[in-house]
């Protein structure tokens, strides 16, 4: 699994938008045949980034972390 999440972190690097993630798993599901349009998985991805940010914004406010960019 870590050299999976490795794989699409690297990927991740090739461009400064979400466009090579997308690419990258979609492909991966497509090979292990998982049939899965873009627009869902695009409309997955932004659920999970949107629960990702409540997690984290969740986690600061708890432990008083403070976050910076």
């Amino acid at each position: 699994m870590l050299d999976y999440i490795a794989s699409v972190v690297h990927a991740d690097l090739e461009e400064p938008s979400d466009l090579d993630i997308l690419r990258k798993v979609h492909g991966d599901l497509l090979a292990f045949g998982k049939m899965i349009s873009e627009a869902d998985l695009r409309a997955k991805l932004a659920e999970v980034q949107e629960q990702a940010r409540h997690e984290m914004g969740a986690l600061s406010h708890r432990q008083d972390i403070e976050f910076q960019v």
